[in-house]
Order: structure tokens, then sequence, then C-alpha cells
């Protein structure tokens, strides 16, 4: 995922070492400015004057016929006394062309080339394509759309003009383009356009009037309002989900966002069997408590990568036994992959059933015995080694084992994601915005943690036949772990799932676990807890836990009301990679076992939030800063 920068900032710092050219243009005098392309390029170009005046990109043979004829015709064609443009050219000669027919002219004018790779990236929509004569090209948009009103920006820039339309699933169009190359939207001074989208489902169109192929490159983004918790339950009518505590940094419709290098959950189990006899990808008495957060890993070259770490307990709960197990995921982009050298640690990576690799500790997992009341944290920290990458560590903590406390609380596996050039990195809760979806996805996943029951792995589900349990999840902020601000009853992004818990919140934030109808609803803490961790000298942990207020929990029930005209693909399992978002690694040498068995994360064929559009970075991000470029540099020098 390209890294969100405020462009505008950049272009204003760089633009006053850009030269702008200033003449003065007689009447019936043209000015023509010769362009050599070497590479696949975008021109960009800006034109200011007194006057109204032409300006046309032509090829050659167009320039001849207008030296011989004086017929302005060219690639493109306008008529203005203010014009920003761009144009997808293949290597060769082309002329920048200004005519003033009727008076002198004072004419300001820039324009530069930027040389594209056609690599299509599958961060956000961003492709290459060829639509041929009179043809369209169609694609859905992602079906974020679905969870909250949203806005759409939209990006190209193609080699000859072209119509850009959206419209939803009645036929209803919400926007239509005048033929053009280029995006430019002189109301924001964007090269994109903005398009304003109620709650539903979406389409575009591009389609190419003339009678030769038309060579673009396009990108979308869609920018909900709110992410909506809800949204992957009404787009696939599930009746299962992964139930327990989960933030996604929304209550109701307000976001927030929370970034911290350490998340915790407590457990506290008194009951627990759970069965499922009609599948066998795991144990039929097999189940799972999981710890689940999104790693944002930002690089030295404004890359960014999404991962998806895991902290699990699974229960063999007929024989009271409990591994320690730990994934990791990529969620960077849908095609994304992990390899052994890109990630280290105790385990290995491994090949994924819904396709792709990813981390765990198969052939390392602790395994005990335990017995009821079982209680105390699950714990994932990050920090940076400087040069080498990302250490992620993974723990329990036991509190309570029946009479005693004989399982061990340790860190049982430490990984290092090899990323020599990373600047920064923290797990990530944000209501503002769904992973990276891609062009071949429908829709992302959530940036929540959550500490949520399910099946045992590989995406089961199972039914419990009793369960009793609380639940606690926490940040680190300030040496200090505290709640969230909001919290749901169900997970979004794990796959494992059972179909009879129900959950309450206590007054306090903490989640008790039932048998029983699964409620799906949230909880705003306006008393949020603190929790202080400490180990004596004698290795025992002793925790405090306090209450900022005294002011009571504030509850909202929310009901799901599932409301859609077109049912999409169900979700299949993201892959799990250290790569950059921009290009696919290729897949290497991995070690793979016929008895693994892995908690899968809900990330479906693979959408955004309410932000400011200037963060937006549509395909090759030097284009845009191109464009602006010439913009401001025009504009600097008049």
């Amino acid at each position: 995922m390209k890294k969100l920068f405020p462009l505008l900032l950049m272009t204003f710092f760089l633009a006053s070492f850009l030269p702008a050219h200033a003449l003065l243009l007689k009447a019936g005098y043209i000015l023509y400015i010769p362009v050599h392309v070497s590479s696949l390029s975008a021109i960009v170009y800006a034109v200011e004057s007194n006057t109204t005046v032409a300006v046309a990109l032509m090829t050659p043979s167009e320039f001849s016929q207008f030296n011989s004829t004086g017929s302005l015709q060219g690639i493109v064609v306008q008529n203005s006394s203010a014009i920003v443009n761009g144009v997808l050219a293949n290597p060769g000669m082309y002329y920048l062309v200004i005519y003033s027919p009727t008076q002198y002219a004072n004419i300001s004018y820039y324009y530069n080339t930027t040389p594209i790779t056609p690599e299509n990236s599958s961060t956000y929509v961003e492709e290459f394509v060829t639509i041929p004569p009179g043809g369209t090209y169609s694609l859905p948009i992602h079906l974020s759309t679905l969870g909250s009103p949203s806005t759409l920006a939209l990006f190209g820039v193609s080699n000859q003009t072209v119509y850009y339309n959206v419209f939803n699933n009645e036929s209803q169009v919400f926007f239509n383009s005048s033929p053009i190359t280029l995006t430019w939207n002189y109301t924001s001074e964007t090269c994109f356009y903005t398009v304003d989208l109620p709650t539903g489902i979406y389409f575009l169109n591009i389609t190419n009037p003339h009678d030769k192929p038309a060579y673009l490159a396009f990108a979308y983004r869609v920018l909900p309002e709110y992410v909506n918790p809800y949204l992957y339950i009404e787009i696939t009518h599930t009746n299962a989900y992964p139930m327990g505590i989960a933030s996604y940094g929304v209550s109701g419709t307000k976001t927030y966002v929370v970034n911290t290098t350490s998340v915790l959950g407590y457990f506290n189990i008194t009951s627990l069997l759970a069965y499922n006899g009609s599948q066998n990808l795991v144990p039929a008495y097999s189940a799972s408590l999981q710890l689940n957060s999104v790693l944002l890993i930002n690089n030295d070259d404004n890359s960014t990568w999404i991962l998806w770490p895991q902290d699990v307990l699974i229960f063999l709960t007929n024989e009271s036994i409990v591994l320690y197990h730990d994934n990791v995921f990529n969620m960077t982009n849908p095609t994304a992959t992990l390899t052994n050298q890109s990630i280290k640690g105790d385990g290995y990576v491994a090949p994924s059933p819904q396709g792709g690799n990813y981390y765990g500790n198969y052939n390392s997992s602790p395994c005990f015995t335990y017995s009821l009341p079982f209680s105390g944290y699950l714990v994932m920290n990050e920090s940076v080694v400087k040069g080498k990458g990302v250490l992620i560590t993974f723990n329990v903590i036991v509190l309570e084992n029946g009479s005693s406390t004989v399982l061990s609380s340790q860190t049982f596996d430490k990984v290092l994601v090899v990323d020599p050039n990373v600047s920064s990195a923290y797990f990530q809760v944000n209501g503002m915005e769904y992973t990276p979806a891609g062009p071949t996805g429908l829709y992302g996943s959530y940036y929540d943690t959550e500490l949520i029951f399910g099946g045992g792995g590989n995406g089961e589900v199972t039914t419990f036949k009793n369960i009793s349990a609380t639940l606690g999840l926490f940040y680190l902020q300030n040496n200090e772990y505290v709640e969230f601000p909001s919290y749901y009853t169900f997970g979004g992004d794990t796959a494992e799932a059972t179909d009879n818990v129900h959950v309450t919140f206590t007054p306090q934030g903490y989640a008790e676990l039932s048998v029983g109808k699964p409620d799906l609803t949230y909880v705003v803490i306006n008393s949020p807890l603190t929790l202080q961790i400490r180990t004596t000298t004698s290795g025992a942990v002793q925790t405090t836990t306090t209450q900022s207020s005294t002011t009571q929990t504030s509850m909202t029930t929310t009901t799901t009301t599932i409301t859609t005209t077109q049912s999409a693909t169900s979700s299949t399992t993201s892959s799990s990679t250290t790569t950059s978002s921009t290009t696919t690694t290729s897949a290497q040498t991995s070690i793979t076992s016929t008895t693994t068995q892995t908690t899968t994360p809900q990330t479906s064929v693979p959408s955004q939030t309410s932000q400011s559009i200037t963060y937006v970075i549509p395909i090759g991000g030097l284009i845009v800063a191109g464009v602006l470029l010439v913009y401001y540099a025009l504009r600097r020098k008049k």
C-alpha cells in the first residue's frame, strides 16, 4: 500500500524548483514544443493566458497536417485561458501546440514527462487496460459501499479521450465524465474526480468512443464515512461468527484510530466443551481462543506492509489439552505471500488451503494439560529492529489453572519480519478504512483487534456444548494497558466461528460468554479500565485494575438487518507475506505439512473512509505529483 501523505504539501515544496515559461504570442501565431518520450510516460502540461487560446497535444502526423491545412486536430484539443491536462504516451515524438487565433496572448506554460511502469498493483484498484475500438471496460466497485455512504476517488490517464461512468445496480447514474485523457478536477485542484455515493452497490464503466484501441492507466479508491462491522455479515448472510470482544475503531458512526506497540487479551474460562463432528479439518472437540490484530509496517520507500498476527490457544476440550499457537498472515494485498526468507521464527511458512502462504509455529507449539478455572493473558508485542525488520513476540501469562498455576507463562515464539527498510510499526485499530482489496477483490478486511472464540482452525465452525468465560481486551498506552473506546461482541477478520455463543458486556467493559443465541451488539466505554501487570522477584504475576471514573458504561444494542439486493461471492482466506504492495513477490520454496492446523483470517476476495481526499495516491504517485507540480509551478510563475 502506498503510504498516505498530503501530496499538496510536497507539491508546494518542490514547485519552487520548477521552471515555467512565459512569452507573448501574437494573434494568428502558434507556439509548438517538441516533446520526446523515450518510454511509456504520462505527458502532463499546463497553460494559462490572459485570453482564450487553443492548446493541443499532437502526434507528428497530426502536426504535419496542421501545418499544411491549418486544421487544428490532435490527441486532445482544448480552448480556454487555463488548461491542465495529461496524456498517456508510448515512446515517440509529440508536439504541444498553443495557438492564439484573434489577439495577443500573454502565455505561461509548463510541461513534463513522467515514466510509468505498467505493473498492475493490487493495493487499491490500479490497472493498465486496453479498450478495443468502440468498447467498454466494466468492473464492480468494492462492496465497502454497502457498509456506509462513501466517496469514490477516480483517477485515469489515457492515450486518447475516454468516458467514465459510475452507476448503481438499479442503473442510476452518479457520475458521467466528458471525453477526457486525464481526470483533472479544477474545482478541487486534484488530478482525480470525487463522487459521493450513498450506501449501495456500484459499477464503473470506461468507454472508448474511437475507432482505435484506447490504452489507459486508471485507479480508484473507496473512502467510506465509517467502517461497518456488520458489512461481511450483510454480504455473506452467515449465521456463525467469531464471538467474544473486538474493537473496530467505530462507535456507531463515529470513528477513531488507535496505534500501539502491544495488545492484550484477558481470559477467565470456567466451563468449556465444543464439538463439530461434521468436518475433518481439525479434531472434532477442538476450539480456539484467538487474540488477533493488524500490524502496519511503514518503510523508508513510503510503502506499507499490512500483516495479521494471531496469538492463539487451541483447546482439545474433551482431553483438557491446550496448545500455544501463533500465525502471521499478510493483508498487504490479496496476492501477497510469505516465504521462509521474509519471516523467521521458531516455526515456518506453509501453504494455506485457501491459497497463499502464512507463518505458524507448527513444529514448536507448547502443549499442556489444563484445569478449570483457567485464566490469564494473551499478549502480542512488536518492536522495530533498525536495519533488520520488526520483531513480534507471542506471549501467554497464566494466572490460574484449576487449583494451581502449573502451566507455563512464557514468550513462546519470537518472529522477525525481515525488512531492512522499516521506519516504524504499530498495531492499528482504524474505523476509517478497510485493508486493501485490489482489483481482484470485492471488499477488504478490518483494521480491528479481537479476542474471540471459534473453531479449532482452518476456518472451522464449532458448536459449544458448554462455555462460560469472561474476556477483556486492552492496548498499551503510556506503559499501562487501557480499554478501547468501544467494543463489539464479534470479530470481523477471523474465519473460525461458532453458531451458539451469546455475549453480554459488564458495566466495566468485559465480555461474558455463555451458550445461547449470538447477540451482535456493541458497547461504548465511558469508564475505561486501566490494567497494570507486574512480575514479582519470585516470578509470580500481579495485576492491578483501576477505573478512571464512576460513570456507568453506556450500552447500545444493534440488531443486524440484512437488506442487500445482491449477494457477493463468499469470502476466502487471505494470504500472508512480507511484500511491497505494488509488486507481488514470486513464490519461494516453502515447507508443507498435511497435518498443519492453523487459524485462518476471513479476508475475502478481497475497501476505506472519511479522510481528506488529498491523501489519495492512485496509479504511480509520480503521475499525480507530476500533474500537480505542473499546475503549481505555473501558478507560482504568474
